[in-house]
């Protein structure tokens, strides 16, 4: 794990935002999903298969959060995978996940059986390793996207390519899709669907290439962004794909609160004088070159001049 899902997993794994995630995109705002009917569970899947020898092989996959939805008349496992990156095989992808833990679920409901209840089944419950009367639990897997336009695949179907009359009628009538539930939260216009402090964050997501923006929005609703947990500010620059922040916040590993208003304005404060270093460099650069110093010379200019390192010259010489 990347260590930007390192800060975005943990903040999804709070069972507020989760259901607030799920019940924002997924039902239009509507609390179905309550936090207290969640329970975390392990995020890996694991199945035996065997091949034509009945040899066996594991088969494991880690999905990046995973929690079971329990009330009176429900049982339903949700699963979220976070991508910073556009996945172009993410139809599949999801679905063998999905078909992997429900394979899962049916080694776990033949495991249960007593030996007794075994010796009892039918030939063909036998070679299911499944009765007639055994159920599973339906499995809803959302793809949180925080990078720029999703351009992939959102379903099966598209990945094919058919583009005539007669291969899309057999495609549609004889092969099954698969839909994946993305979730681009820049996408989302009406952001009041969310309850918790999601509104605030993916409003503020909205305008990560406008730093003018960005600053005014975090402003704004400085009540919020003014104090918020180091898990949020670790997330919230995960998001933003503000690298800097994300290590300046690790190295201090500090429990109180984090001011993303200021934590903002000085990053962005920094980078205009690094700015302004580069260009005065590039300058000297420039200058020595007029003047026929040589590369090497050049270097130990910069070294001297602006108290950088060997390394860091040499990437603006060479």
């Amino acid at each position: 794990m990347g260590k930007k899902n390192d800060a975005i997993v943990p903040f999804f794994k709070d069972k507020s935002r989760f259901s607030d995630l799920f019940n924002g995109a997924l039902f239009n705002g509507e609390q179905l999903i309550k936090p207290e009917e969640l329970e975390l569970v392990d995020s890996v899947s694991t199945t035996v298969l065997r091949d034509k020898k009945r040899k066996k092989h594991n088969v494991s996959r880690y999905r990046d959060i995973a929690m079971t939805w329990k009330n009176e008349i429900k049982f339903i496992l949700l699963a979220c995978e976070i991508q910073e990156n556009v996945h172009y095989a993410m139809p599949v992808r999801n679905m063998f996940y999905d078909s992997l833990s429900y394979t899962e679920q049916i080694d776990d409901v033949w495991k249960k059986l007593s030996e007794k209840e075994k010796s009892e089944v039918s030939s063909g419950e036998f070679l299911s390793h499944f009765r007639k009367d055994d159920f599973i639990y339906p499995i809803i897997t959302v793809v949180f996207y925080y990078g720029d336009d999703w351009d992939g695949s959102i379903d099966l179907h598209s990945m094919f390519k058919i583009e005539n009359t007669t291969g899309m009628s057999i495609l549609n009538k004889y092969v099954p899709n698969y839909h994946i539930n993305l979730i681009n939260p820049t996408k989302i216009k009406d952001l009041s669907i969310f309850k918790s402090d999601l509104q605030l964050i993916f409003g503020m997501l909205k305008y990560k290439d406008d730093k003018d923006k960005l600053f005014n929005f975090t402003k704004d609703n400085s009540s919020f962004f003014r104090s918020v947990s180091t898990k949020t500010a670790l997330a919230i620059s995960a998001f933003l794909n503000y690298d800097r922040l994300l290590d300046k916040i690790l190295e201090k590993d500090e429990k109180e609160d984090k001011d993303m208003c200021k934590a903002l304005e000085d990053l962005y404060n920094d980078g205009v004088a690094e700015g302004e270093v580069r260009g005065k460099i590039l300058g000297s650069i420039e200058a020595y070159r007029s003047m026929e110093f040589k590369d090497e010379t050049i270097v130990d200019k910069l070294i001297e001049i602006y108290d950088i390192s060997r390394d860091k010259a040499k990437e603006f010489v060479f």
